[in-house]
């Protein structure tokens, strides 16, 4: 990862609380990581309550059929785990594992100026997408763009620095 662009004091939201499972505190994660399971490797995590961060800990977690769980200390039963539903869950950037070149977290490239070969600026990335053959930038513009991310045949470059992506793209 290149840490040029750093928003050191947020948290990278990784899972958001999705349901409740069982009557013991366990709640169903969706999970934002690729592998989905990955998440289960953090043991401490933050839940976004209202607009402030708390710190959490992770006491079991695990994958049950197609859902993720966990159980976090302090919450004991399906009341409580009610309470914390639709809670996102995130880590401190420095707990992310580095990455190759090349590839990149996408909370990073949100808000990244989208720009042409010739310098004409196409848009602003509002959010990625995954559509299984490859990820999809989704620029705002007057509408939306979409642009396949396809590092050396569409994108470019990534410049965190200047805070933009060239991409051959004609749109």
């Amino acid at each position: 990862m290149n840490s040029e662009k750093q928003q050191i004091d947020l948290p990278v939201i990784l899972g958001k609380v999705i349901g409740h499972f069982g009557v013991q505190g366990w709640v169903k994660i969706f999970s934002y990581t690729k592998p989905k399971q990955a998440i289960l490797e953090y043991k401490e995590m933050t839940l976004k309550e209202k607009n402030q961060w708390k710190s959490i800990k992770i006491e079991e977690s695990k994958i049950h059929g197609k859902n993720v769980l966990i159980k976090i200390k302090n919450i004991e039963n399906r009341e409580k785990a009610e309470q914390i539903l639709g809670k996102y869950l995130g880590v401190s950037r420095g707990d992310l594992p580095n990455l190759t070149d090349g590839h990149y977290y996408w909370t990073d490239l949100e808000g990244m100026e989208v720009q042409d070969l010739k310098g004409n600026k196409i848009g602003i990335v509002s959010y990625m997408l995954e559509t299984g053959a490859n990820d999809v930038m989704v620029i705002e513009n007057d509408d939306e763009i979409l642009i396949p991310f396809l590092m050396d045949r569409v994108v470019k470059e990534v410049n965190f620095k200047l805070n933009k992506i060239i991409v051959d793209w004609d749109w």
